[in-house]
C-alpha cells in the first residue's frame, strides 16, 4: 500500500516533502524507493514527443546564382 500511496501521490504533483511528511520518510531516498513510474505515464510521454517524429522534413531551398 505504501507503493501505491507515494505513487499515487507523486502523479499529483504533490511536493516531494509534502508526500514524504504523509507517508513518514526522514530520507529522499526512501520516497524514490516507494514512488514507480506507472505504464500510463511513460505511454503518456511518448505521446507528448509523436508530434517531434510525424513532421515531414521540408524540402531543402535552393538559391539560384546568376
Amino acid at each position: 500500500m505504501r507503493h501505491c500511496a507515494v505513487t499515487t501521490r507523486a502523479e499529483a504533483r504533490l511536493p516531494d516533502a509534502v508526500i514524504m511528511a504523509q507517508v513518514g520518510h526522514i530520507d529522499p531516498a526512501m520516497m524514490r524507493h516507494y514512488s514507480h513510474v506507472r505504464r500510463q505515464a511513460l505511454n503518456s510521454a511518448a505521446a507528448a514527443l509523436e508530434p517531434c517524429f510525424m513532421r515531414q522534413p521540408s524540402p531543402p531551398t535552393v538559391e539560384l546564382v546568376n
